[in-house]
């Protein structure tokens, strides 16, 4: 019974280090995730508005409380969404390649 245990919690350590291995490659090696802009992205970037200083900025102020009565709103709206949330029809992606 010992050594079946010890074997499985070695599979179980291995199977673990081989998603966290996989999960850090992805991350590190998908463009999707980072990497360094462009001098011609943060022309683009500067030009909506909302960045400045190497960082995007909202112009609208975010309320961020988590206190009861937040959540509570919360939960009340998401049971009873606004009924102009969702888009009445799909909205078309546009792939705009350099």
């Amino acid at each position: 019974m010992k050594r079946f245990l010890k074997r499985l919690f070695a599979v179980i350590g291995i199977l673990i280090l081989v998603v966290l291995a996989i999960g850090t490659g992805f991350l590190y090696l998908s463009p999707q995730f980072g990497g360094t802009a462009t001098d011609e992205q943060i022309a683009q970037y500067e030009a909506t508005g909302h960045y400045a200083d190497g960082i995007f900025l909202n112009k609208e102020v975010i309320d961020m409380k988590m206190d009861c009565h937040s959540i509570q709103a919360m939960i009340k709206e998401t049971m009873n969404p606004h009924p102009n949330v969702a888009p009445t029809k799909n909205i078309e992606v546009e792939m705009i390649l350099p």
